[in-house]
């Protein structure tokens, strides 16, 4: 069952759309099979939204795919703690805990995070 997030007040989605400031920033690992892991510094939640995904590439010896790693446990604090929501962090801990894999975790995290995205955008062009 889909999570619906509620509309956020201007002043969180204000909060979630501004640039983190470095010691703010979250970071995590961009792993390729190819071209190997590499830390990466994210300093927006648009940045994150593009930072985390899982493509499983395709063919037989999966050469394409990536991964945005990141502790999903740290992520969870920053979305609580650093950009301010509350409750798109107890949405991501319930998808954390109920999916199996990392995949499909991040596949459930980023259909919240695009949602709470779009209504920020909604939000803070009035």
């Amino acid at each position: 069952m889909p999570i619906k997030l509620s509309q956020p007040s201007k002043q969180l989605a204000t909060r979630l759309l501004r640039e983190l400031d470095f010691e703010e920033r979250l970071t995590g690992i961009r792993v390729t099979p190819m071209a190997g892991d590499k830390n990466v510094s994210i300093y927006s939640f648009h940045d994150l939204i593009e930072f985390l995904h899982v493509d499983l590439g395709y063919g037989y010896a999966k050469t394409s795919g990536s991964i945005g790693y990141m502790d999903l446990t740290k992520l969870i604090k920053s979305i609580e703690e650093v950009f301010g929501d509350k409750e798109l962090a107890v949405a991501i801990r319930e998808k954390v805990e109920k999916d199996n894999s990392y995949a499909e975790r991040v596949w459930s995290i980023q259909v919240l995070l695009k949602e709470r995205f779009k209504q920020c955008e909604e939000v803070t062009a009035v």
